[in-house]
């Protein structure tokens, strides 16, 4: 038997369980996050109290370095079970540390400092590109892509529209290039303003989400360098917004919700 709760940001739902329940991580997040036959969430969270640590997992079971809605889900459950007791929150990522400000309680809304962006490759797990931004063919299409590291890996890629139809097997083909050693996460930009985008992710090892924090700031922070967007963006995607401020780093504003708690009997 494992409790857990369930928590959603922009329509992002992930389940946080404290990792000393845990055995074998990597059968019970795919099983519970079946949507038929578990619970269902885009992923899972494993948190340590000591230090406060989380660890977060795609719906496949595969590993990321970090999720910006998740850590904000993360933030809520630490405030309902009185973990967060100082000003500012302090979590442990995969991606490193990361400082979480409280901007309102009810409905709770947190600002994330989620760092500088990078174009690291080793970081991004991908191959070395010949410039960036720099074009693929996908599709019979020539397609530009923007790579990025934003707490986790991203290709941004602008769009006209984010009703065509090709976007599904357009993010796929790219999340599983031969170019990205582990696959990488596609976010499609649709610029409205220069201080509003909408967006809308392909992750990998789950696919399209209502929403998507780390490919929220990578969309706003290419849109910024290379569209001259403004450096305060709203970023619009079909389960809610957030607010990117772009200063010495790169500050997340959203809300997140508590949803349900329950206990999962694994799978024999």
């Amino acid at each position: 038997m494992i409790p857990f709760e369930k928590y959603q940001g922009c329509g992002n739902d992930v389940i946080i369980i404290d990792a000393s329940y845990v055995t074998c991580a990597s059968k019970l997040i795919v099983e519970i996050c079946n949507r038929y036959k578990g619970v269902g969430a885009d992923g899972v969270i494993l948190f340590q109290k000591h230090p406060l640590t989380m660890q977060y997992f795609n719906a496949d079971g595969s590993e990321a370095t970090m999720c910006g809605n998740g850590i904000r889900c993360f933030a809520k459950y630490c405030f309902d079970h009185q973990l967060w007791k100082q000003k500012n929150l302090t979590i442990k990522t995969k991606s490193g540390i990361r400082d979480i400000t409280l901007i309102n309680k009810d409905p709770f809304i947190v600002q994330v400092d989620m760092g500088n962006p990078s174009f690291n490759t080793e970081l991004m797990h991908m191959q070395q590109p010949p410039s960036i931004p720099f074009s693929l063919t996908i599709q019979d299409k020539d397609v530009t892509l923007y790579p990025i590291y934003t707490t986790t890996m991203h290709v941004v890629i602008f769009v006209s529209s984010l009703t065509d139809e090709d976007l599904q097997l357009l993010g796929k083909s790219i999340s599983k290039h031969e170019m990205f050693y582990h696959q990488t996460n596609v976010t499609f930009v649709h610029i409205l303003n220069k201080s509003c985008i909408e967006i809308k992710t392909y992750e990998r090892g789950i696919g399209f989400t209502q929403g998507c924090g780390s490919g929220a700031c990578a969309g706003a922070y290419i849109a910024h360098k290379y569209k001259q967007c403004d450096t305060s963006i709203q970023v619009l995607m079909d389960g809610g917004s957030i607010d990117i401020h772009l200063k010495d780093t790169i500050y997340m504003s959203g809300h997140a919700q508590r949803i349900m708690e329950g206990i999962y009997y694994e799978q024999s």
